[in-house]
């Protein structure tokens, strides 16, 4: 069996599909990892690589608060990956068709809100450097 005859939807959809399933597994994959200031660039590293990996995966931006994880590291020296502390941008490519995501907390839902901000036809590198 191949995959694509497991989705029963458009190109785009799907392509909002595969978005969805990279943000969830970066946010429920280090949520409660351990860190300190001192491995926060590596782990950052780790976390874009890990879903660059990944099928249809274009590119991804991490960034872990590094002000919240100094309120946050204990006496032991290290503390545990919240979602307060995770931010995300990533992009997804499938069949011609860009998705681009982002994951946040926002203070005013108390939750770390995962949402799309663009799906459409995919631009080529000329189309973005000239604006079209």
């Amino acid at each position: 069996m191949r995959s694509t005859t497991c989705f029963n939807c458009s190109d785009r959809e799907r392509a909002t599909f595969e978005l969805g399933i990279k943000l969830a597994s970066f946010f429920h994959q280090y949520l409660g990892a351990p860190i300190n200031l001192g491995n926060v660039d590596s782990m950052e590293r780790a976390m874009r690589e890990g879903i660059l990996n990944q099928p249809f995966v274009l590119d991804a931006e991490i960034t872990l608060d590094r002000e919240e994880i100094e309120r946050s590291v204990s006496e032991f020296g290290y503390c545990s990956i919240s979602e307060r502390m995770m931010a995300g941008r990533i992009t997804i490519e499938y069949k011609g068709f860009e998705a681009v995501g982002e994951l946040h907390w926002t203070e005013e839902l108390r939750y770390p809100l995962m949402r799309v901000v663009a799906v459409g036809p995919r631009c080529s590198e000329n189309d973005r450097a000239t604006g079209q």
